[in-house]
């Protein structure tokens, strides 16, 4: 007998799988708007720059619909924008753009975003070949991915990038390399120059390709195939400044190359030299023309030109006024801080300017990526340089007081360092070795240098090398002094840099100490060697003396013991043309070679002319009381006191005369806020002769 089938069963279960269908069915429109939903949302979210917001949208976005490609690249994006805030999101922006492009090889935006993230690296951090092989990859795959209605111009930038990034590691880094390979990417930038003619990247690296092969061939004693390899340099980078009068980048490039140029020409050609130096100096003045304070070139043209009037000496308030101009246009901008401030530092009248310049908190880092962190590390450099500004103070300061407010002030800059580098990193841990040695504690200032040199166990950098230099120096000031160690560093360091002007300074104090005369005299004679060599790659006449050269020289020969005539020949032969120069030959003089009363002579040469320089005076004051002229000292201080009491009542004289044409209720002028600060300065210099007056009475 038939089974009786169950209609109505059948009918509802097939109902109930329909249901479930359409359940499911509308459940993925649903999650497909949700991902659409939250792409929108991110999208606005961008708009208004709260790029954390929008990269948490894009990745519930993500999460929806996890190989979308677009989806994906926005949400490197938005990383991308948030860089400067922490370094780590930058991988992640690139880890987004890697996971769009592992699902659709061909996805252009995405790969465009590779090409420019890595190409932005080597123009801000040039420091690895891994990076440029990430640049030849992403240029390469951007190339090939491009359609064939993709702009000409999209093209030759790639191409461009692609050969520029198989020359930079052989051109900034001196990595080895394929002659082949290079030639080959020589020529096809060649090829590509007409193409993209205001791009100064490309004759640029021509020029300079030039320009090594023409060094190369001047150490393999090849003359005729070094003068072929310049002349072709130089025609390039001519070629190159047609119709680019208004080209800052290309303007700017062709100075740089053109000096690098004039160093390869041979010493008898003096006329060629000049040419090239007035075709130097006509590119750098179109630079400065064509630059515009909205570009970041203008910052890079306006560096260059106040190191030229410096290199030509110049006077100081024209360098100054460059500085000041930046600082106008370009406040916030960390890279114009840290110049201006720096140029500042190098005159200690102009430090708490400097200090104040630092200190000034930056508005914002509008800079996205690569860049951002690099206007992050100009943060950390600015900081470091604040610090060790401080610390030159500290070691000025007279009394406890003092360095107890200035030691505090040190403790919340380190405070603020944490904020952007990690505790472990090498910079924080060498900038804290150096305060711990200001301190004292030589100690923990070893223990924290060991540490930042077991983080770069393979040292390849100048900065990696300097490291080891300074590790060195606190291994000479402990006690007892642990000489072997220090040597053993800095003979590491002198290996791969033996032009590296601290090591050899250390190392000729640790042959003084062992009596090694001659070993010292050798580390003096390439110390000279090394300072002329340098001048005249600057191209300054006059012959430097650096003070620590003169003092080793001085010590020497103190020690081989030299008789009266040589040494008085020696101290004659030291120039004091200046007040520097008169301050650096009366230290030998009196301290090291014992001449107390030529020290005397310089001394009073600087304080005749200028009763407030109190270097100068307590030297002199102290040179007066070695000789037992304590009626000589005495009366130098009553000058100076009465000097300084005139000076306060003169700045606040005029304080009050600004004060009188305030409206009532009104604010404090900028110029009774310079007044005040000039009563400050004069009321320090009063205290310094006061302190002055007390040694004496202590005598």
């Amino acid at each position: 007998m038939a089974k009786r089938v169950n209609t109505r069963f059948l009918v509802a279960l097939v109902a109930a799988v329909i249901v479930m269908a359409g359940v499911f069915v509308l459940a993925q429109i649903l999650l497909r708007k949700n991902a659409a939903g939250y792409l929108r949302e991110g999208d606005a979210k961008m708009a208004r720059n709260d790029f954390k917001g929008a990269a948490d949208s894009y990745a519930r976005a993500h999460g929806r619909e996890q190989q979308n490609v677009e989806v994906l690249t926005k949400l490197g994006e938005a990383f991308d924008a948030l860089a400067g805030r922490d370094p780590e999101n930058l991988l992640r922006a690139r880890a987004a753009w890697n996971e769009a492009v592992t699902i659709n090889p061909h996805y252009v935006p995405a790969l465009r975003h590779l090409a420019d993230t890595y190409w932005d690296q080597v123009q801000v951090a040039p420091n690895t070949t891994d990076v440029y092989r990430y640049v030849r990859e992403s240029q390469q795959r951007l190339l090939d991915a491009l359609p064939p209605d993709a702009p000409a111009s999209d093209r030759v930038t790639a191409a461009a990038r692609l050969n520029l990034g198989r020359l930079a590691p052989w051109l900034r880094m001196d990595a080895p390399v394929y002659p082949e390979e290079v030639k080959a990417s020589v020529f096809e930038l060649e090829k590509l120059a007409p193409q993209d003619p205001s791009n100064a990247e490309i004759p640029a690296a021509i020029a300079l390709a030039y320009v090594k092969w023409a060094n190369e061939a001047g150490k393999n004693l090849q003359d005729d195939k070094k003068a072929d390899a310049l002349g072709k340099s130089i025609l390039r980078v001519q070629a190159s400044l047609k119709g680019q009068e208004n080209n800052a980048s290309m303007q700017l490039a062709a100075y740089q190359l053109f000096n690098a140029q004039i160093g390869l020409l041979p010493d008898n050609s003096e006329k060629s030299k000049a040419e090239l130096r007035a075709q130097a100096n006509a590119a750098l003045d179109a630079a400065l023309k064509a630059a515009k304070p909205s570009e970041d070139i203008y910052v890079d043209v306006s560096i260059t030109s106040a190191a030229r009037l410096a290199q030509e000496g110049k006077p100081v308030q024209e360098i100054e006024a460059i500085y000041q101009d930046m600082l106008t246009k370009r406040h916030n901008d960390p890279r114009v801080r840290l110049a201006a401030a720096k140029a500042m530092a190098g005159d200690k009248s102009k430090r708490e300017a400097a200090i104040e310049l630092f200190s000034e908190p930056l508005i914002n880092n509008p800079e996205r990526g690569a860049k951002a962190l690099r206007n992050r590390d100009w943060e950390i450099r600015m900081l470091i340089e604040l610090v060790g500004l401080r610390m030159e103070k500290f070691v000025e300061a007279k009394d406890g007081d003092a360095k107890a407010v200035i030691s505090a002030a040190i403790r919340g800059d380190f405070q603020k360092l944490q904020t952007l580098l990690p505790g472990e990193a090498v910079p924080f841990l060498k900038l804290k070795a150096r305060y711990q040695l200001l301190e004292g504690d030589v100690i923990s200032a070893i223990q924290l240098y060991d540490k930042a040199v077991k983080l770069t166990p393979t040292p390849s950098t100048i900065d990696d090398y300097d490291l080891r230099s300074e590790l060195a120096q606190a291994y000479l000031r402990a006690r007892p002094p642990q000489t072997g160690a220090a040597r053993l560093l800095l003979e590491e360091v002198s290996k791969k840099y033996p032009e590296h002007v601290p090591t050899r300074l250390l190392l000729a104090s640790i042959a003084l100490d062992v009596n090694a005369l001659d070993e010292a005299e050798s580390h003096a004679n390439a110390l000279q060697v090394l300072m002329l060599k340098e001048d005249k790659e600057k191209g300054l006449d006059k012959q430097r003396l650096s003070p620590q050269v003169i003092n080793l020289r001085a010590t020497i020969l103190s020690r081989r013991g030299a008789d009266a005539a040589k040494i008085d020949e020696f101290i004659r032969s030291l120039p004091e043309k200046d007040r520097e120069q008169r301050l650096v030959k009366a230290q030998i003089a009196g301290t090291t070679l014992g001449r107390i009363p030529e020290a005397t002579r310089l001394l009073k040469m600087n304080v005749d002319a200028d009763l407030m320089d109190m270097a100068s005076l307590e030297g002199l004051i102290r040179a007066y009381l070695a000789e037992k002229k304590n009626d000589e000292a005495r009366l130098a201080v009553a000058k100076a006191a009465e000097f300084a009491a005139q000076k306060v009542a003169e700045a606040k004289a005029a304080k009050e005369k600004v004060a009188a044409t305030r409206p009532a209720g009104g604010v404090e002028s900028e110029e009774e806020k310079t007044l005040k600060k000039a009563i400050e300065d004069q009321e320090t210099l009063a205290k310094a002769v006061n302190d002055l007056d007390e040694l004496l009475r202590q005598q």
